[in-house]
């Protein structure tokens, strides 16, 4: 396994676009590229083992992946 490099760890957050903030997701990453396309995979992938995760049966009640910001 790879050395993990964590001098490029970010912390992110998800939000929704339309300024709620009752329900924020706040996580951490090496590579926040991968990480996005992770949870937009995620949200919209059926087949996915995570797919039925709370945070991402409320993105897709909430309006999906479009509805919400990673910043």
């Amino acid at each position: 396994m790879p050395a993990i490099n964590y001098s490029n760890a970010q912390i992110y957050k998800i939000s929704r676009s339309d300024g709620d903030t009752e329900h924020e997701y706040y996580g951490s990453t090496c590579n926040l590229r991968a990480r996005k396309c992770n949870h937009k995979s995620i949200t919209h992938n059926a087949n996915n083992p995570k797919y039925n995760v709370k945070l991402y049966t409320h993105m897709r009640a909430n309006g999906g992946w479009q509805n919400w910001n990673l910043i």
